[in-house]
């Protein structure tokens, strides 16, 4: 009987760890997750620029 109340224990401080550690995890990616969000935001409200090929140098230059 003590024995399964010392597993019961252990499962039981095992699970509440468990618990403990996915919310941190959870936390964690969700707080990537909007970083990453913000950024992507960010990038397109962000104006575009426009290039056009310079044919004499061959490269793409800003517009002016």
């Amino acid at each position: 009987m003590v024995s399964q109340l010392v597993a019961f224990g252990a499962m039981s401080a095992a699970c509440w760890f468990g618990t403990k550690w996915l919310k941190q995890e959870f936390a964690r990616v969700d707080g990537e997750m909007r970083r990453a969000q913000r950024m992507l935001q960010r990038v397109r409200n962000s104006p575009k620029p426009q290039f056009e090929f310079d044919p004499l140098s061959g490269h793409y230059r800003p517009r002016p």
